[in-house]
């Protein structure tokens, strides 16, 4: 996985995987305050084993997370069965990262075409792999995917905020501009203000499907 998507992935409800021990309970090193945590299994067995609640000591926390502390979690996954590395699944949802990325350009796609995207690719590279691992591989990449979209989504709106000001602080210094300059400025800001608004829409369509 890129740097700058491991960033962006890691939000509030990361992946994390687990290590069983004695069959019944999962250890794990939280990724929030990176101390080691242990859940019950609830006697599933599949590679997806839902999502969690941290229980983070408040102590242990940043700051900055410390209020939020009782909305933190992590989705669980268990690679043992499927033989598949940390790395290993990280490189596999950034592959299909840039599969839908180039789906989504068309004006056509819908929301389905990124399953039938992530069977093809597992049928590429991991031909073994059980129909129900496959969808349980599936889900956590939708939410990963949904984590992606969200930040990307918040990036978006906060730029267009600054659009926003920029065009106001444009008009404010309207009586320093050449007045032969002036339609070209407001015609140029608000064309990206125009594009940063499809922009958003489509970001909306994805983060929501």
């Amino acid at each position: 996985m890129r740097a700058e998507e491991q960033s962006r992935s890691m939000i509030d409800e990361p992946i994390v995987v687990a290590k069983r021990r004695d069959g019944k309970t999962l250890r794990i090193e939280c990724p929030h305050c990176h101390h080691h945590h242990t859940h019950g299994t609830d006697g599933g067995s599949r590679l997806y084993l839902g999502h969690r609640l941290a229980h983070c000591a408040e102590a242990h926390l940043p700051k900055q997370l410390r209020q939020r502390r009782s909305e933190l979690g992590y989705h669980l996954v268990d690679l043992t069965e499927v033989r598949m590395s940390e790395q290993g699944m990280s490189d596999l949802f950034s592959e299909m990262d840039k599969i839908a990325d180039a789906s989504r350009e068309s004006p056509t796609w819908v929301p389905a075409d990124d399953q039938v995207g992530f069977v093809r690719l597992i049928r590429e590279h991991r031909p073994d792999l059980t129909r129900e691992q496959r969808d349980d591989l599936f889900t956590l990449w939708r939410e990963h995917d949904r984590a992606l979209q969200q930040a990307d989504l918040a990036a978006a709106r906060t730029h267009m905020a600054a659009l926003w000001e920029e065009r106001r602080n444009l008009f404010i210094a309207r009586k320093f501009l050449p007045r032969a300059d002036w339609p070209d400025a407001v015609q140029h800001i608000c064309g990206r203000i125009v594009a940063q608004h499809l922009h958003i829409e489509r970001l909306a369509k994805r983060a929501n499907s």
